[in-house]
């Protein structure tokens, strides 16, 4: 067999210099990596903090008004109707024109709002005029439909629980007039939600 020399030679190295990090290099590099994951995870601490402020005030919204539907309006309370027209007639039911022959009535529904108190969700009138009925309109009042007279109140809807609106969206409210000849059956009404 032939003698190979490569194999009976022992292993030496070559003279290329070993490309060796110094200690404080490989300290430095270190020192960088582990900064920057401190540098991410305070970011994404501060992502992460905005992203739940954000979904709780967009879920939340903004925090309700305190009731303040106290005078002789849709939402107002027993109170401001007597402050505005006097004693009352008869149960609920107050004279809010005594120079008109038949006097001009209107009787309330009260319901227990938000902050506990009753406050008025239906007010019909005895009369088909409508400028009766609108004096009635909550004073943050915004038009909403000029055909089916609907309109938004803010106050109205943070002072009455979602219930009271019947299916339509809170805030919202209508009024509503009809004529048809008959004393008894002639007049308008506003209510929270929609007229029934």
């Amino acid at each position: 067999m032939p003698n190979d020399s490569r194999q009976n030679t022992p292993y030496q190295p070559t003279n290329q210099a070993k490309r060796v990090l110094p200690i404080w290099a490989i300290v430095s590099l270190v020192g960088m990596v582990f900064a920057l994951l401190v540098v991410l995870c305070i970011q994404s601490s501060i992502n992460s903090t905005t992203s739940q402020k954000t979904t709780t005030t967009s879920v939340m919204g903004t925090p309700a008004p305190k009731v303040s539907l106290y005078s002789a309006t849709l939402g107002g309370t027993f109170e401001g109707f007597r402050n505005k027209f006097g004693s009352p007639s008869g149960p609920d039911a107050f004279q809010i024109s005594a120079s008109d022959t038949p006097a001009i009535l209107i009787s309330l529904t009260l319901d227990i709002a938000l902050d506990g108190n009753y406050h008025a969700t239906l007010i019909e009138c005895n009369s088909a005029d409508e400028n009766y009925i609108l004096q009635f309109l909550p004073p943050d009042s915004r038009l909403i439909d000029k055909n089916q007279h609907i309109y938004y109140s803010e106050q109205l809807r943070y002072a009455f629980a979602a219930k009271y609106f019947r299916g339509v969206a809170s805030g919202n409210f209508q009024w509503k007039c009809h004529v048809d000849g008959s004393f008894f059956s002639d007049g308008c009404k506003i209510e929270v939600g929609i007229v029934t």
